[in-house]
């Protein structure tokens, strides 16, 4: 995945074996200056997803007991489509808080500077 270096390499590890599911953990080391932790996060995660769906294994779905009322699938809830196959996802870096401090130091009033008001 881009984004993702290679040293030290990703790991993926088997946490726990349950009933109806098997948990693994993975970790992988990004470099922060050229990829966002967050949106890399949420792209392996879509990544592992589209595996596992080629791949043929099915997420364990939930059973629920509903009495009276009327059930989302009556009601024609649909899930939302999945992202198609191939799509460049942005993993850059967001800079907002970078610039904003940025600006904050050119300012007057930035209690920092070396010019400041001392007591």
């Amino acid at each position: 995945m881009d984004g993702i270096l290679a040293e030290p390499g990703p790991v993926a590890l088997i946490e726990e074996l349950g009933d109806f599911a098997v948990s693994i953990s993975a970790s992988a080391w990004v470099d922060q200056n050229r990829t966002d932790f967050l949106k890399a996060r949420s792209e392996a995660i879509r990544q592992v997803k589209e595996a596992f769906d080629a791949a043929g294994i099915a997420m364990p779905v939930p059973t629920y007991t509903v009495l009276g009322g009327q059930g989302a699938a009556e009601a024609g809830a649909r899930p939302a489509p999945a992202p198609a196959s191939g799509v460049a996802i942005d993993t850059t870096p967001d800079r907002v808080m970078e610039e904003k401090a940025a600006q904050e130091r050119r300012s007057a009033d930035n209690l920092l500077s070396d010019n400041a008001a001392q007591e």
